[in-house]
Formats: C-alpha cells, structure tokens, sequence
C-alpha cells in the first residue's frame, strides 16, 4: 500500500499493548466524541463537506507531542492508501469557539417556551442531544420540530469547517500544534 507522506511528522499519544504497532483499520461503527457535546458534534457532521474526513471515524494525532493532553506514550503515525486528513488551529477541537457558541444559540432559538412543550415536541428536539446522528436525522429534527424556522441561522453560525484546513500529501501543515484527524485505508504507528 502507498504510504500517505506528510512534510511534518504527525503523532498519537496511546497506552501501549500488543496491538500497538499493528497496522488498523478505519472503524466501522460510529464513535462518539468525548469532550464536545453531542449537540455540537451533530452540528458539524449536519454542516460537514464530503471531501473533509469523518470525526466519528477519524483517527485523531497532534504535529507535537507535548500538545496532546491525554496519559500514555507518543508514538509517530504513519498513514496508507487513500487518505482524508485536515487540522484544526486549536490544540483540540473542544476549545473550538462553536463548543461554546452553538449550545447557547440552540437554546436561544428554543425560546423561552420550550421548557411547556409537548412531550413529543421536546423529544424531538431533544433528540439534537444525542450522540452520532446522521445528516438525514438531523435535517429531520430540523424539519419536524421548532427549529424548523432557525434552521438556516443555526447553520450558518457553525464556524468549525471554515477554519479547518484539508492536508495534502507532502505539504507542511499549517499549525504546530493544531489537532489533525485523519480516515486512511490503513495507518500503524512507527516504534
């Protein structure tokens, strides 16, 4: 398989086992995220171009070592065949301005009422809550429920893919310690 060169070395911080230096996979199942809400998350799969990779399948590394805050050891990656990779300028996407901005702008277009909605008005629009829902399931909440008429106001104040940049092959990144994820055929780590 083509190995996908990038000009800056990309790293991964992970708990060392047996399977460490294998080569894997792309996962074949939705993972949620673990430090963005759910409702942001689903926010940027509804606004996500095709062309960018997927974050509930990607696979997440840092162009420096120091700047990823998880426990473990860093190891370099190495990515084959047919690959999407982007980086974000912030050192994780939990810092992005959305994460702050999006809850507060959905709850703004709820209004004040929601809270005397219909059970089933508030579960449909509680389903926005829920982790990794699809384009078509969220364009459903939009056209089903209350939100209907903020539709375009809430999708025009996601920010995340305006500021998040696609990598080429041997190309240097654009940010020394912004967050890159990654969907590749196949990737391992270098020991």
């Amino acid at each position: 398989m083509i190995p996908f060169e990038l000009a800056t070395p990309l790293y991964r911080v992970e708990t060392a086992s047996d399977k460490t230096f294998q080569t894997r996979i792309p996962l074949n199942s939705r993972r949620p995220p673990s430090y963005v809400s759910y409702l942001v998350d689903n926010l940027w799969e509804w606004k996500r171009p095709e062309n960018f990779p997927n974050r509930r399948y990607a696979v997440f590394a840092n162009p420096d070592c120091n700047a990823i805050q998880v426990d473990g050891t860093c190891y370099e990656v190495q990515m084959f065949g047919a690959c999407k990779v982007a980086q974000t300028q912030e050192i994780d996407a939990r810092f992005h301005a959305d994460c702050k901005s999006l809850p507060k702008l959905v709850l703004h277009c709820l209004g004040r009422d929601w809270p005397s909605l219909t059970l089933a008005e508030k579960t449909t629009v509680g389903a926005l809550y829920t982790p990794c829902l699809s384009k078509d399931e969220i364009e459903h909440i939009f056209q089903n429920s209350i939100l209907q008429e903020h539709q375009t106001t809430i999708g025009n104040k996601i920010t995340f893919w305006q500021t998040v940049t696609l990598i080429t092959p041997n190309n240097p990144l654009p940010y020394p310690k912004g967050e890159v994820f990654f969907e590749a055929e196949q990737w391992k780590l270098k020991g």
